[in-house]
């Protein structure tokens, strides 16, 4: 058995005020430091501050066993017809060992217009190729407005 066949965990990250943006994640720590793991109790989709008391966001970055998948197939979708990652997650945490991996560093919501933009910026800038010219672009553009 391979280890990504016995291992579910998933990255999560501090977040201060905006927990109804984000799957948030309830650990038997919830004072989790950066680069600590801790086993996932239960899983929230963009929830309310006061119905949580963790600030531990998921971000995306996932691995799971294969039982994800068969989990998926049976997931229901939401009232906008889509199939929400979270709720198998949650039917995963119920039946196997989850943990959350606290992660430094910096994310971008790509599920956020802005934020999407935000990435690309900010990627294309680390770009030695690309960085002379986006930063004139920026320039420009914010000259212009």
């Amino acid at each position: 058995m391979g280890f990504f066949q016995l291992f579910n965990f998933l990255s999560s990250i501090r977040v201060k005020d905006k927990v109804s943006l984000y799957g948030i994640i309830e650990c038997q720590d919830n004072q989790l430091e950066v680069s600590e793991f801790s086993t996932i109790v239960s899983m929230i989709e963009k929830t309310k501050r006061e119905e949580t008391t963790s600030n531990l966001a998921a971000v995306g970055r996932y691995i799971f066993n294969n039982k994800i998948l068969s989990i998926l197939e049976k997931v229901d979708p939401d009232q906008t017809g889509e199939i929400q990652l979270t709720d198998a997650i949650k039917q995963l945490i119920e039946q196997e060992h989850v943990d959350a991996f606290c992660m430094k560093g910096v994310f971008h919501d790509c599920g956020d217009k802005v934020g999407y933009a935000k990435a690309n910026i900010a990627y294309a800038l680390q770009d030695s190729n690309m960085k002379v010219q986006i930063s004139q672009y920026l320039k420009e553009i914010v000259e212009l407005n």
